[in-house]
């Protein structure tokens, strides 16, 4: 896309100011929504407030109904008259953010002229700008600047990285058109037109355009963060994100993390301990200098009660030539080591996360390279080595006793992550899914309906078969998402939900079923059927009839429903298990069930915290005495390549604990890998609750939650259980 690049070029983008020479164009202008505004707090006159020239600059941005908004949408385009030709140098939003609140400034937001609004010349990425990042509640206007558009109509393409997005302003800057049709002809010659036709594509291709920038501008500010604040480092920013501006940036930053690295460190590879997730992010070469100062290269590091399931760490290649190293871990076999790689962000910040498993163990540093290493179930010591000299580059030692072993078997959380093997990345990586499922201890498998023989059949093969890919049948719950929504008289041949028709035909389906999946090694105690996503109060009548009916018609009928709505906890009295939302749970101590777990529904997963939002899950699942946890999604996503750990995506579509590099080979995160900790944390909750007694431990715990800021009290509350009860 050469024409694209050569716009981008020229880009200039600045925060806003009204120092213009050239007035709004746009004020009192008519326009329409592709999108209507569905955001109720800010309804009012819609089809006016974005020209009317009055731009909000304190709180309170989206409780005004002269400010427009939009909930759940990825896309809006908003199309402006002009109502004649003019020559426009610059347009301008005012927007606001509060990511806290599920408000971000907009990803994108595209501009483009049109003298017929037929024929449109791209204007840039109006969103490209440094200052488009994730924070507190701030108010703040966008300007692309030095624009050399002509025409009557304005198209702004505006895309989103979370569930709101508010505007309430539009200015476009110019002057009336005086030139002649000979002008425009040449005018419309010199630049790629983009027909309406053809606006889905090239849309597309502009948004991936503006990614790559944003993604390369993320890595540099990973790097400026190593740096710290280095004396030339202020002289690095840029507002413009534009190819020419980052290759440039990117140079500088490089270069002066390279001659601050020879200068601060000694040569060869230079080891530092990291303390956990939150000092991984603020990491810099101030930490590393200040590691060299307090220790010695060759120093062995004897740690008596090491409190900590992630040890993590520095490596950098202070040395002219390439070096490959090894790790040898000792004590615990379980102990797996990653490269910690940083992962895209549409929120703009650096996140550490995707984890690259090394393989035999050994990693090459490039000259200069700084890299990320955690050891997981770390429970011993290690030695670091140059592998063309065997020389120890740095060596821990374990002096305190091996921890208890705890059974694993026992007192087990129950866990579910819809996992279903149809979704794009999973159906192309099987073999290491069902493992990965396996080991982190997953015992639940929801099966939706496209697995699920229909009424009529003889033998459930398509479920045996989905079924059977799955390890340890026996030991695993299986939930049978038949929804009946929609069509539910229709699948069962007869005329109305439950009527005597219906209840014969199901149960003789359903019957079929049981004895089918015990042959192939399902425990006919552990089958669920699951008819209703998010019971809606109005399905509740049903459900009922149906779990009250099949409990005395059908041997081992058992049922699931999940709750989001308090009109529909009613049911819980009636399901065996109950699966409640993150925001109800505090509900399970005032109705009856069987058996509560709690889920959460992840929207913009890669930015959650591992440790608060994954790891506690299991802690929280102890407070409130619930039996099982678990989340949307392990991954669902609508292609495999938004898995790439180096591709940013719309955050609200980034269901998944998974990524894929640059071979698609998969990857597995840290949010995953804390939150199998958490699980294994439970066990050893539940183990040492007998010792203590519930309502002491439950206070532990409780203060754990209560001070989730503090990442290692995780870690220490379980190592005083494990090592010194």
């Amino acid at each position: 896309m050469k024409f694209f690049s050569i716009v981008l070029t020229v880009l200039l983008i600045s925060s806003c100011s009204n120092n213009v020479s050239s007035q709004n164009i746009a004020f009192n202008k008519k326009y329409m929504f592709s999108e209507e505004p569905n955001y109720s707090s800010t309804r009012g006159s819609d089809d006016k407030d974005l020209t009317d020239g009055q731009k909000k600059t304190g709180n309170r941005f989206w409780q005004t109904n002269s400010t427009v908004g939009w909930a759940n949408r990825s896309e809006i385009q908003i199309d402006l008259d002009l109502e004649s030709i003019f020559s426009i140098e610059g347009i301008l939003i005012n927007t606001a953010r509060n990511t806290d609140a599920e408000v971000d400034y907009p990803l994108n937001c595209l501009v483009f002229s049109s003298i017929d609004n037929k024929e449109f010349i791209y204007g840039g990425d109006l969103m490209l700008h440094n200052e488009n990042v994730s924070g507190l509640y701030k108010v703040s206007s966008f300007k692309l600047d030095q624009l050399d558009l002509i025409g009557q109509y304005v198209k702004l393409v505006i895309t989103t990285k979370s569930k709101f997005v508010f505007l309430d302003e539009i200015e476009v800057f110019g002057s009336q058109f005086n030139l002649g049709r000979s002008d425009l002809s040449q005018y419309k010659s010199t630049n790629k037109i983009v027909q309406i036709d053809d606006m889905k594509r090239f849309i597309k291709e502009s948004i991936s355009e503006s990614a790559s920038l944003q993604e390369k501008y993320v890595g540099i500010k990973a790097i400026q963060t190593f740096i710290g604040d280095s004396e030339n480092i202020k002289e690095f920013q840029i507002q413009s994100l534009t190819k020419q501006s980052l290759l440039e940036l990117e140079d500088k930053v490089k270069n002066e993390k390279n001659e601050l690295q020879l200068r601060s460190l000694p040569s060869g590879i230079v080891f530092t301990p990291v303390q956990g997730i939150k000092e991984l992010r603020t990491f810099s070469l101030k930490d590393v200098i200040q590691n060299v100062k307090e220790t010695k290269s060759n120093q062995i590091d004897k740690v008596e009660s090491l409190p900590r399931s992630f040890f993590f760490m520095s490596l950098i290649n202070n040395d002219s030539k390439e070096k490959e190293i090894s790790f040898e871990i000792e004590m615990n076999s379980n102990s797996e080591v990653y490269e910690v790689l940083p992962v895209t962000s549409l929120k703009g910040r650096v996140i550490w996360d995707a984890l690259r498993p090394i393989n035999n163990r050994n990693s090459v540093l490039k000259s200069g390279e700084n890299k990320f290493f955690v050891i997981t179930n770390f429970n011993g010591g290690f030695t670091i080595k140059n592998i063309v000299d065997n020389s120890i580059v740095k060596k821990v030692e374990r002096i305190s006793s091996e921890s208890k072993r705890i059974d694993v078997g026992k007192n087990k959380l129950h866990v579910n992550v819809w996992a279903y093997l149809d979704k794009p990345l999973l159906s192309d990586n099987k073999n290491f899914v069902l493992t990965d499922l396996e080991n982190a201890g997953v015992d639940v498998i929801v099966v939706h309906s496209a697995f699920i023989d229909k009424y009529g059949t003889k033998d459930f093969l398509k479920l045996r078969e989905y079924l059977s890919q799955f390890k340890k049948l026996d030991n695993k719950k299986i939930l049978i998402f038949n929804n009946l929504k929609s069509n539910a008289a229709k699948k069962f041949n007869a005329e109305n939900v439950l009527d005597d028709k219906w209840k014969t035909n199901f149960k003789s389906w359903y019957d079929l079923m049981i004895d089918e999946l015990s042959k192939i090694g399902v425990d006919k105690n552990e089958i669920y059927f699951y008819p209703y996503d998010e019971i809606k109060p109005h399905e509740t009548s049903n459900f009922i009839e149906l779990t009250k009916w099949g409990k005395a018609s059908i041997n081992n009928f058992k049922t699931f429903v999940t709750i989001v709505d308090d009109k529909s906890l009613e049911v819980s009295s009636y399901a065996d298990i109950v699966q409640l939302s993150n925001f109800q749970v505090q509900k399970s101590n005032i109705i009856k069930s069987k058996e509560f777990w709690m889920y959460h529904v992840f929207d913009h997963s890669r930015e959650k915290e591992p440790y608060k939002d994954y790891r506690l899950m299991a802690w929280n699942a102890y407070y409130n005495d619930l039996t099982g946890v678990g989340f949307w999604n392990y991954s669902a996503l609508k292609a495999s390549s938004e898995a790439n750990y180096n591709v940013a995506l719309n955050g609200s579509q980034d269901y998944s604990v998974l990524y894929l590099d640059e071979n698609d080979e998969v990857l597995s995160s840290l949010r995953w890998r804390y939150f199998i900790q958490g699980i294994q944390d439970y066990q050893v909750l539940k183990n040492y609750e007998n010792k203590i007694g519930k309502e002491k431990m439950k206070a532990i715990v409780k203060d754990v939650l209560d001070n989730y800021e503090d990442q290692h009290r995780a870690d220490k509350t379980i190592q005083y259980f494990k090592f010194k009860f």
